[in-house]
């Protein structure tokens, strides 16, 4: 973290125990282990965490599990539509990861109320969103999202 804040700018947000980091113009969510408590272990993030650049980012598996527990938890917040389509996005990538995405990983930390708001992200109008109003490519989106959904539902 010392070392992130002599080269970038971070902002923190205590209520959601994170700092943020804004790179041409992308948001960055920088979570540390003294000052947040997360839904995944960050043993099991830096275990599987990929190096992008300089910097060790998340594996999609636990990306998707962090993703979907804020999702969970800004439901009702104007966060939840970009993170449902977050959730869309990281599905859709999966589905061409080589390797394969570890389906397991994922529903080891899911509960019912976690597949509850993946049948709402997959009903939402997020996906038609992300196809840009065309019916016909949100249709094929959400078709993508159900089976990447039904893949964790059956390791859980």
């Amino acid at each position: 973290m010392a070392d992130l804040r002599d080269l970038e700018q971070l902002t923190p947000n205590r209520g959601l125990s994170k700092h943020q980091l804004i790179k041409r113009g992308i948001e960055f969510d920088v979570y540390t282990e003294r000052h947040s408590a997360l839904i995944v272990p960050y043993d099991q993030v830096i275990a599987s965490s990929i190096n992008f650049d300089l910097l060790k980012v998340a594996a999609l598996e636990e990306l998707f599990v962090l993703k979907l527990e804020a999702y969970r938890d800004r439901y009702s917040s104007t966060k939840a539509s970009k993170d449902a389509k977050d959730l869309i996005r990281i599905a859709l990538v999966a589905g061409s990861q080589i390797p394969k995405f570890n389906y397991v990983r994922v529903s080891s930390y899911l509960t019912e109320q976690h597949f509850e708001r993946l049948g709402r992200v997959e009903r939402g109008a997020e996906p038609l969103a992300l196809a840009k109003g065309n019916s016909k490519e949100a249709k094929g989106i959400r078709a993508e999202f159900l089976k990447f959904v039904s893949g964790i539902r059956a390791t859980f």
